[in-house]
């Protein structure tokens, strides 16, 4: 495969332009238009992330933190970012960075942390964004109506929940005239003709726009396809960071403390900081991966008994504090270096549809937490 071909891929499944403004993720470095050989997961790039992904034969890495965040005035070996660039760029690896727009896609890793604390009935503790539905309207001959349908379908249109190849026809007459440069596919220039035709309507997501538009103009047998696009009020998607969700039944908050310490220690111990009244039993758990504090006022909103997230500063310690919810900074490290283990997912499914092997690797134990307990 093309790494371009998988930066198109990652877009899909986690769009790009669902990053924050001050973000930097997608095609980072590199040479987009070599083959993938294969593709290794690291939470940062740093020198173990790239000596691990030489070792195992990956040409592409995709990291969760971006490695440029403001624009570069120089590459200097002598500066940390940049001598990470020179030695990516010196042993051929592509950098490809999935960061808050992964953080706010349902393979992020407080959805991983959830399940495997035990929470039901998941859901995202705030969206954030919102993608709308779009319906395309096309008037096609009947015999061409079927072919049409399904290139459309193949684009990514006509699907509705867990539903695919939806579509509504509607039979009719059109008029048209072609002028002295036409060449109609039915009749002939300046004689107005009518003539049967079968009005095709489709709902798609709105990232695929350019995709269903595209499939339309090259696969329609007129010369000049009448089509009509509509954006509709329907969301079909949301994203958004965090999630919340109930144990089936209360538990002792100690036992799923320590049940969080146990699942945060792949890598190394997870350095925990309680803050508030610890409550006797938990029911309902938020728990945002990384940095998430600004979300918490959404946890009290969900009537959360714990928060869980990261990077707590003492101040914001003392509002957290002062607002009663009981809360857990596992630090940003130990929130977010299940990050391969998510990504796993999402390449598992672009392996499976496109029917091909990235040669995925990844290890919790090739990175450590630059802030350890002393």
């Amino acid at each position: 495969m093309k790494i371009s071909k998988l930066v198109s891929l990652l877009n899909k499944k986690v769009p790009f332009r669902h990053c924050e403004k001050w973000d930097n993720v997608g095609f980072i470095a590199g040479d987009i238009s070599g083959e993938v050989t294969g593709v290794a997961a690291a939470l940062d790039i740093c020198d173990e992330t790239l000596d691990y992904a030489v070792k195992n034969k990956c040409n592409v890495i995709i990291a969760h933190h971006p490695l440029i965040f403001s624009q570069l005035k120089s590459l200097r070996a002598d500066d940390y970012t940049g001598s990470l660039l020179i030695k990516l760029i010196k042993n051929g690896v592509n950098l490809i960075v999935l960061h808050t727009n992964f953080d706010k896609s349902a393979y992020n890793q407080s959805y991983n942390i959830a399940q495997k604390i035990g929470l039901l009935n998941v859901k995202p503790l705030s969206i954030t964004d919102s993608e709308y539905l779009y319906k395309i309207a096309v008037f096609v001959p009947p015999k061409n109506c079927a072919a049409l349908k399904k290139v459309l379908c193949d684009a990514g249109a006509g699907v509705i929940g867990n539903y695919s190849q939806c579509a509504y026809m509607t039979e009719g007459e059109g008029e048209f005239m072609g002028g002295a440069d036409s060449n109609p596919a039915v009749g002939k220039p300046f004689i107005l003709e009518r003539t049967k035709e079968i009005k095709l309507e489709m709902v798609f997501n709105e990232g695929l726009l350019n995709e269903v538009t595209s499939a339309l103009i090259k696969n329609h047998p007129y010369e000049e396809p009448a089509y009509d696009i509509f954006q509709l009020k329907n969301t079909c998607k949301t994203f958004g960071y965090g999630v919340y969700g109930e144990f089936a039944q209360r538990a002792p908050a100690e036992k799923i403390i320590n049940k969080l310490k146990k699942i945060m220690s792949t890598a190394a111990d997870p350095i925990f900081t309680a803050i508030g009244r610890r409550p006797e039993y938990i029911k309902r758990v938020a728990m945002v991966n990384g940095s998430g504090f600004d979300f918490y006022k959404s946890a009290l909103e969900k009537k959360c008994d714990l928060f869980i997230t990261g990077d707590i500063s003492y101040h914001r310690a003392l509002e957290l504090s002062a607002s009663g919810l009981y809360t857990i900074d596992c630090s940003h490290f130990a929130a977010e270096i299940n990050f391969g283990e998510c990504l796993a997912k999402l390449i598992s499914e672009i392996e499976s549809e496109e029917k091909c092997c990235l040669n995925y690797k990844y290890s919790e134990k090739i990175q450590k937490n630059p802030m350890e307990i002393v």
